[in-house]
């Protein structure tokens, strides 16, 4: 995976993961939700 260019831009799982440090769920709790390129996910 590392050789291929479409994986070595990885800012999108870092913003993601920035929210759950913010709201301090490193256990990652549910319902999680955060925002990647304008769509909305969430796990509940």
């Amino acid at each position: 995976m590392k050789t291929e260019s479409k994986h070595g831009d990885t800012f999108r799982i870092d913003d993601e993961q920035r929210v759950f440090l913010r709201e301090r769920n490193l256990a990652l709790r549910r319902p999680l939700a955060w925002h990647t390129y304008g769509d909305r996910y969430e796990i509940g």
